[in-house]
């Protein structure tokens, strides 16, 4: 089982490969919202990754993301696990 720090680096390079961080910082707003507030609006919400991933697959409420289904839900975890 892979530890939560690896789990993260492995999010946090798929989002850089992926192109995440060119509209979003961890923890500030760049042309989209920070990647801890965007976590933070899916607290709570059960449906938080099936939505997430549904946001940036897509395409309609945000650029369609270019990554294998296996790296979206990488980084999707990852954003969620930001949040708290």
């Amino acid at each position: 089982m892979m530890s939560s720090a690896v789990r993260a680096q492995g999010g946090e390079a798929a989002a850089e490969a992926s192109g995440c961080v060119v509209c979003h910082a961890i923890d500030k707003q760049k042309m989209g919202p920070s990647l801890k507030r965007a976590a933070a609006q899916f607290m709570g919400d059960t449906d938080a990754a099936a939505e997430l991933t549904g946001i940036v697959t897509e395409g309609e409420k945000h650029p369609r993301v270019s990554a294998s289904a296996d790296q979206v839900k990488t980084i999707v975890n990852w954003i969620l696990a930001l949040g708290g």
